[in-house]
């Protein structure tokens, strides 16, 4: 069973060997029912707007009739755009993109943090029936969740959609699908390895066997257990998310950041 690592009174789900968590007003949706990330899960607060898509640019971002480009929230799907061949699933989601709003038409809910740092506008995707893009395709094994604050509105909802395609082996989370255990280049992972060591300074840091550290900023501590984060040492996890190259790069030459647990799981 997952430990828990959410501090502050959140509530916290262990669901087999995947760790979730629920928001103050958010639902839980159970692992074995089907998933309903709705429009009527976020409150008043986040203005609607209706939108016409122009191109599906991937399987996570599309532009819009108007010209803005928007990267859709809770979800990173394989790369389609690559030097080489497309990765695996990445034209699928894509397409399933596509099929999802195929009438390009679709409701938008800009994110409380509206902006990425390529300029692109933040925001959850819903078709004119009020089902969550994103869930559909996380559902169905067509990427990853990817849970960063302050867009944090449906994370739980669409962390259960990503375990119902992990626990049904759909997707990248195929049998043949492992993480991996060593990093050849910057970019996204999902990468397994022990805990060897487990620092905790202005900023929080979990260092893995396989020259890779985990790095919680301040800012995000306030999601974390720290106890629970030390009862880690000598345990294998697994994290997703963005590796970029460290400075210590002779004993540690990886970092990602860790924003929540979401990124964290335990075998």
């Amino acid at each position: 069973m997952a430990p828990r690592l959410f501090n502050r009174g959140v509530v916290v789900l262990a669901l087999g060997f995947f760790t979730t968590f629920s928001l103050p007003g958010a639902a839980s949706p159970s692992s074995t029912s089907p998933v309903n990330c709705g429009i009527e899960l976020l409150s008043a607060r986040y203005p609607r707007e209706n939108i016409v898509v122009s191109r599906f640019v991937d399987g996570d971002t599309v532009h819009l009739n108007d010209g803005r480009k928007v990267r859709l929230i809770g979800i990173n799907t394989p790369e389609l755009h690559t030097t080489t061949l497309p990765e695996p699933f990445a034209e699928e989601a894509q397409r399933m993109l596509g099929t999802l709003l195929e009438g390009r038409q679709a409701v938008m809910v800009v994110g409380r943090d509206s902006r990425d740092n390529h300029g692109r506008t933040l925001a959850h995707l819903f078709d004119l029936r009020g089902r969550s893009i994103e869930m559909q395709l996380l559902a169905s094994g067509m990427g990853w969740h990817i849970a960063i604050p302050p867009n944090l509105a449906l994370a739980d909802c669409l962390s259960s959609a990503e375990q119902q395609a992990r626990s049904r082996h759909q997707g990248v989370w195929s049998r043949g699908a492992t993480a991996v255990k060593a990093i050849g280049k910057g970019g996204f992972y999902r990468v397994s390895g022990r805990v060897t060591k487990i620092t905790f300074a202005r900023n929080w840091w979990i260092s893995l066997e396989n020259h890779l550290v985990a790095l919680i900023k301040p800012q995000d501590q306030q999601y974390f257990d720290k106890a629970d984060l030390a009862a880690l040492k000598g345990r294998t996890i697994e994290l997703k998310g963005w590796v970029y190259p460290g400075n210590a790069k002779k004993y540690e030459p990886w970092r990602m950041n860790l924003n929540t647990p979401f990124g964290l799981t335990t075998p």
